[in-house]
């Protein structure tokens, strides 16, 4: 269940005691397919900030932002899998939903015990419904996030070639992600145009750590691209700077038939400055959008 990491990338940090394992070699298992059935108690936290402005010279015309900050409790459970180990539908039973706009004081969309699904409209679409009624706006953006549903059409990624895993890994070593197999699944419908050589990542495996008698990997990842073409702008805007960064670690279990980690945190930005002509002179447009989740999850005994 993790999103894709042009999206979204996987983080972690945990507070736990580390093994003294600096050089030793372990294979780690990147890609760990949910099934069906599948169930975890979440405590999930993001904010999600978008700002724009328009200015002309030293005028400004017009400057937007907006901040949403949403907490969620609860156990997710995985209904229906696709062929490529894609998740189409799944519950989540709500003990706390929270969520916040701007300034305004935390509202809870639904009450504790409430059940969302979670599944994919005839167009691939995600949507999510409480009580046969839709649930939209804010907090459909929120659970769009904490569900990564994926349509049997839509391209996969795999884990272990993106993050170059096939071969064994010492701890305290560093290496390159694999920018082809991430430029090879980037969903058709992500407005950008990226090549390989317009990506740049880096996976360190910086230590095993043991948490409730278990073993995991702390890996920690940054990333940077900047794509050559931004798509669905207008055709007279021409872009300045696009930059786009993924920063983050997370905690893999060395035991490869474990499925879930533990924690998780990321945190994605886009920045992106341009112009566009105009009789009066050139306007100059900034835009700026940064995601950060931070995730606990365990499985339902």
């Amino acid at each position: 269940m993790k999103p894709h990491p042009l999206i979204s990338a996987l983080a972690l940090i945990i507070p736990a005691s580390l093994c003294c394992a600096e050089g030793k070699e372990y294979m780690l298992k990147m890609e760990r397919p949910s099934k069906r059935g599948e169930m975890q108690k979440i405590r999930w936290k993001i904010t999600i900030e978008n700002s724009q402005r328009l200015t002309q010279g030293q005028r400004k015309l017009k400057e937007e932002a907006s901040d949403i900050q949403a907490e969620v409790t609860g156990v997710i459970e995985i209904i229906e899998m696709g062929p490529k180990n894609n998740m189409k539908k799944a519950t989540l039973t709500v003990e706390k939903f929270s969520l916040q706009e701007e300034e305004q004081a935390p509202v809870a969309p639904v009450a504790p015990g409430t059940v969302i699904t979670g599944s994919l409209d005839s167009k691939g679409k995600e949507k999510f419904e409480a009580g046969g009624k839709v649930i939209d706006g804010a907090a459909a953006k929120v659970l769009k996030e904490l569900f990564p549903l994926k349509s049997d059409d839509e391209k996969q990624l795999d884990d272990d070639k993106f993050s170059n895993t096939n071969i064994p890994r010492a701890v305290g070593s560093t290496w390159s992600i694999n920018a082809e197999a991430a430029v090879e699944s980037m969903p058709d419908d992500v407005p950008l145009t990226v090549k390989a050589e317009d990506i740049d990542g880096k996976i360190k495996f910086s230590a095993v750590k043991t948490v409730d008698g278990k073993e995991y990997a702390q890996l920690e990842m940054t990333m940077s691209m900047k794509p050559s073409v931004v798509k669905e702008l207008p055709p007279e805007f021409k872009t300045s700077s696009v930059d786009m960064r993924v920063s983050g670690s997370m905690l893999l279990p060395l035991d490869q038939d474990e499925t879930i980690t533990p924690e998780d945190s990321t945190t994605m930005s886009m920045d992106l400055s341009g112009t566009i002509p105009s009789p009066e002179g050139a306007l100059s447009l900034s835009v700026f959008i940064r995601v950060k989740k931070e995730r606990a999850s365990a499985p339902v005994e």
